[in-house]
C-alpha cells in the first residue's frame, strides 16, 4: 500500500511540474538593421516562433507563431508560451533583401515552482542583420561528387582531377578535358586508439591535398558567417595554391571529424597575365559547405572513395561577382532535388 501511495504521489508531482512548465512565458526583443550600414530598419515584418513539446493544454500547438513589424528603432518585442524554452526569430520575404538567418534564443532555465514561470533571461535583445540584394546574376552551380568502389583510389599519392568549367571529372572517372583541381591522396596516418565504453579500436586519418593547377590560380578560405549570402564578391588576391582536407574517427569512435559545413571558399582558375604582369584573364567561383572527403571502412581501415563539394562559378572572365540570382543555373546538369545549398545565393 505504501509503495502504491509513493508511486501515485510521484506521478501527481510530475504532472504538477509539467502543468507549471506549460505556463512558461518567454520574452525577447529583436532589432532589425541593415548589414552594411548598421542602421535600424522600420516596417520590416519579423517572425517569432515558440516551440512546445508534450502538449497538454487545450487548443495547444507545437509552434506558436507571432508576426510583428519593426518600429522606427528597428525593434519588436516578442512574448509567447513555451514548455521547453525553445524560441527562434527571423525575417523572410522582405522586398529588396535576402532572408535573415534563423536566430535561436538561448534560454537557460525556468522556475517551475512559481505559478507563472518565466524563462530566463527575459530581457534578451537579438540583432537581425539584413543583406541587401545588389547585383544577382546567373551562375554555374553544381554538386561535384565522386564516389568509387573501395580500393580504386589508393591512400598514397593517388590523384584524380576535376574540370570546373565543364563540370566533369577527368578520366577514368569522367570526360573532363582540363584539370582545374587535382586531388592528391596522402599517406594514411595511424592515430591513438579510440575507445567507446569497453570497445577499443584503432583510428586512422585520411588526408587529401586539394591543388589548383596553373600559375596564379588558387583557393582562399572565406570568413565564417551564418548569413544567407555567404560570399558576394571574390577577393582580388590572397589565393593559396592548395588546402588539405582530412577525415577521421573521433576519440570516442562515435563521430566523424574533419568536415566543417560552415566553411566556405573562393577560388580562381585559368589565370593569364599580359606582358606587363597584369592578370588579363581569369575565372572566379565559390564553394559552400566545405570539401567533403569520402571514405569507406574495410574492417577498421578507412579507404578513400572520393570527394564531394558544391560550387558556384562565374563564366564571365575577370568578373568577381558571385551573387547568384538562385533562379538561373548555367550548369547543364541541374540538382536532382532542392537543398538549402542549391537555393542559397
Amino acid at each position: 500500500m505504501n509503495a502504491r501511495k509513493l508511486v501515485v504521489a510521484g506521478l501527481v508531482g510530475m504532472a504538477l511540474l509539467v502543468a507549471f512548465a506549460q505556463l512558461g512565458t518567454a520574452r525577447f526583443s529583436a532589432v532589425v538593421v541593415d548589414e552594411k550600414t548598421g542602421e535600424p530598419m522600420s516596417g520590416v515584418p519579423v517572425i517569432g516562433v515558440f516551440e512546445n513539446h508534450y502538449l497538454r493544454w487545450e487548443n495547444a500547438s507545437e509552434e506558436i507563431v507571432q508576426r510583428l513589424v519593426s518600429d522606427k528603432r528597428g525593434r519588436c518585442r516578442f512574448s509567447g508560451k513555451t514548455n521547453c524554452g525553445e524560441a527562434a526569430v527571423r525575417v523572410r520575404n522582405y522586398a529588396g533583401y535576402y532572408d535573415s538567418e534563423i536566430l535561436e534564443i538561448p534560454y537557460t532555465n525556468t522556475d517551475c515552482v512559481v505559478r507563472q514561470p518565466v524563462w530566463e533571461p527575459d530581457n534578451m535583445v537579438v540583432t537581425l542583420k539584413l543583406q541587401k540584394v545588389e547585383h544577382p546574376i546567373p551562375l554555374f552551380m553544381k554538386l561535384a561528387s565522386l564516389k568509387t568502389e573501395s580500393g580504386k583510389i589508393t591512400n598514397n599519392q593517388s590523384k584524380f582531377s576535376y574540370d570546373l568549367l565543364q563540370g566533369a571529372w577527368l578520366p577514368p572517372f569522367g570526360d573532363g578535358k582540363h584539370a582545374d583541381i587535382e586531388f592528391v591522396c596522402l599517406q594514411r596516418e595511424r592515430l591513438e586508439d579510440g575507445k567507446n565504453f569497453s570497445h577499443t579500436a584503432p583510428r586512422y586519418r585520411n588526408s587529401v591535398r586539394v591543388e589548383f593547377c596553373g600559375e596564379d590560380n588558387g583557393i582562399c578560405t572565406m570568413p565564417t558567417t551564418s548569413a544567407t549570402l555567404k560570399v558576394r564578391t571574390a577577393p582580388a588576391g590572397g589565393y593559396e595554391k592548395c588546402v588539405t582536407i582530412w577525415r577521421q574517427r573521433s576519440a570516442g569512435l562515435n563521430a566523424t571529424e574533419g568536415i566543417d559545413k560552415s566553411r566556405n571558399y573562393c577560388f580562381r582558375i585559368r589565370a593569364k597575365r599580359d606582358e606587363e604582369g597584369n592578370i588579363e584573364e581569369a575565372y572566379y567561383g565559390k564553394i559552400y559547405g566545405d570539401i567533403e572527403l569520402r571514405h569507406e571502412y574495410d574492417g577498421d581501415i578507412p579507404n578513400i572513395t572520393g570527394v564531394k563539394f558544391r560550387y558556384y562559378f562565374n563564366p564571365t572572365p575577370l568578373d568577381r561577382n558571385l551573387e547568384w540570382d538562385t533562379k538561373n543555373n548555367l550548369s547543364p546538369v541541374k540538382p536532382r532535388t532542392e537543398t538549402r545549398w542549391s537555393c542559397m545565393p
